[in-house]
């Protein structure tokens, strides 16, 4: 039986002091592990190690929303898995409508990420969708397709354990 998971993308929303706050409630009043729900969060990476350490022994999933697909090294404004793997962080989205819209990312991008990731033993949120133009034009189907075909291409099924 597959799991529902319900995530929370904070983007780039929330002050230091708001996501400590967030996390703080979120600790008190999401139940405890269930055995069809995941729950995550995703704050933005500044705050990812305080909302780590709050909602660290809880049943509440913290992950990255963006890391770079290498080790250490000279990439300005990213951040590697080793950073994040510091911090105990061991989930990353990839391939978000705003970094795919925005910021150029390909299916085959997202798909160099993945398979990085897993490599280096991270859990994937992969995130699929069409633009507003897309939908309104008919073309919903032939775009997930797309992204689902081409991200995921090589990809054994044994990572996708929800």
């Amino acid at each position: 039986m597959r799991k529902t998971i319900i995530a929370g993308n904070w983007k780039m929303n929330l002050s230091l002091k708001e996501a400590v706050f967030l996390a703080h409630s979120i600790r008190e009043k999401i139940p405890s592990i269930s055995k069809d729900k995941v729950s995550m969060v995703f704050p933005s990476t500044l705050h990812l190690e305080n909302v780590s350490k709050i909602l660290e022994g809880s049943s509440v999933i913290v992950g990255a929303q963006n890391c770079y697909h290498s080790g250490l090294a000279a990439f300005t404004g990213e951040t590697s898995p080793d950073q994040l793997k510091e911090i105990g962080v061991k989930v990353v989205m990839v391939g978000h409508s705003e970094r795919r819209q925005f910021l150029g990312e390909s299916n085959f991008f997202c798909n160099d990420k993945i398979r990085f990731l897993l490599k280096n033993e991270f859990t994937v949120l992969y995130c699929v969708g069409e633009t507003l133009s897309e939908r309104e034009s008919g073309k919903t189907l032939e775009v997930l397709s797309s992204q689902i075909r081409e991200g995921l291409k090589g990809i054994d099924s044994v990572f996708f354990p929800i």
